[in-house]
C-alpha cells in the first residue's frame, strides 16, 4: 500500500471510528467501494457529528422540504439546482415560509426585485423631502402655496408609510444575490445554524438514504483532501489509482 492510500485509511477509520482490516484494503478499488463499505460497517448511531461539515446535513433538510412541499422528485435534486427552477415566483413567498417551516430551519429572507428596490427607495425619499421642505417657509406669508400643499403631501406620506410593508411585501420574492442554488441555500444554512443542525443530527436517526448521503459526503471531502484532488472527480466510479492518482 501506498502513503496516501495508508493516509487515507487513517483518516477513513478516524472519522467514523472504524478498523479497516488490511485483507479489505485490495477490495476497495474505487470511492463508490469505500463508500459502500463504510456504510456497511457503520451503524446509524455511530455517524459522528463532532467536527462534522455539516453541509450533507443541511442539504438533507432541504432537500426532504422540497420533497414534501413542493413535490420535487428525490432523485432530481442536485446541489447545482437553481432555486428558481425548484420554487417558481409566482406563491414563492408563502412556498418559501412553506419549506421554512417543513424544514426546520431559518431560510434567508426573499429580496425585492433591484427595479423595485430602487423604486420602493425613491418614492420614500420623494414623500420625506414634501414633508420637510415646506417647513422653514411656514412664517413666511407669501408662500401660501407650499402650505396649501402641505398637508395633502402629508396625508400621502402618512399613507405611504403605513401601507409601504404591506404592499411592497408582495414583491419580496427575489432570492438573495448569494443564495441562487440549491448549494447556496446549503452553505448559508449550515454556516449560520450549526447548533440546530447538530442538535437534530444527535437526536434524530436518519434513514439509510440520509445516513449513506451523509458517509458519502464525508467520504468525499477526506478523499478530495488526502489525494489533493477537486471534490468534483470524486465520483462513486472514480478509482483509486488509475483515475485519482494515489500511491
Amino acid at each position: 500500500m501506498g502513503l496516501s492510500i495508508v493516509e487515507l485509511g487513517m483518516r477513513i477509520e478516524d472519522e467514523f471510528r472504524i478498523t479497516i482490516p488490511d485483507e479489505v484494503y485490495g477490495d476497495l478499488k474505487t470511492v463508490g467501494d469505500l463508500h459502500r463499505w463504510v456504510f456497511e460497517q457503520t451503524a446509524a448511531e455511530a455517524v459522528s457529528t463532532d467536527g462534522f461539515c455539516l453541509h450533507p446535513a443541511a442539504f438533507v433538510r432541504i432537500r426532504r422540504a422540497l420533497v414534501n412541499v413542493m413535490g420535487v422528485p428525490r432523485g432530481s435534486m442536485r446541489l447545482q439546482t437553481p432555486l428558481s427552477q425548484v420554487i417558481p415566483v409566482t406563491g414563492r413567498i408563502e412556498r418559501w415560509m412553506a419549506l421554512q417551516r417543513a424544514a426546520g430551519v431559518r431560510f434567508p429572507e426573499l429580496r425585492f426585485r433591484k427595479s423595485l428596490a430602487r423604486l420602493r427607495a425613491t418614492t420614500f425619499l420623494v414623500v420625506l423631502a414634501g414633508l420637510l421642505c415646506w417647513l422653514p417657509f411656514v412664517a413666511d406669508p407669501t408662500i401660501a402655496a407650499i402650505l396649501a400643499v402641505a398637508p395633502a403631501t402629508m396625508v400621502a406620506g402618512m399613507i405611504f408609510l403605513v401601507i409601504n410593508d404591506h404592499y411592497f411585501a408582495a414583491f419580496q420574492n427575489q432570492f438573495p444575490e448569494d443564495v441562487q442554488t440549491v448549494a447556496d441555500l446549503t452553505v448559508h444554512i449550515a454556516n449560520t445554524q450549526r447548533n440546530t443542525l447538530l442538535f437534530s443530527l444527535k437526536q434524530v436517526e436518519l434513514n439509510d438514504s440520509e445516513r449513506s448521503e451523509v458517509i458519502w459526503q464525508k467520504v468525499k471531502h477526506i478523499v478530495s483532501d488526502v489525494l489533493d484532488r477537486p471534490e468534483a472527480d470524486i465520483i462513486p466510479s472514480a478509482r483509486f489509482i488509475e483515475d485519482l492518482g494515489a500511491d
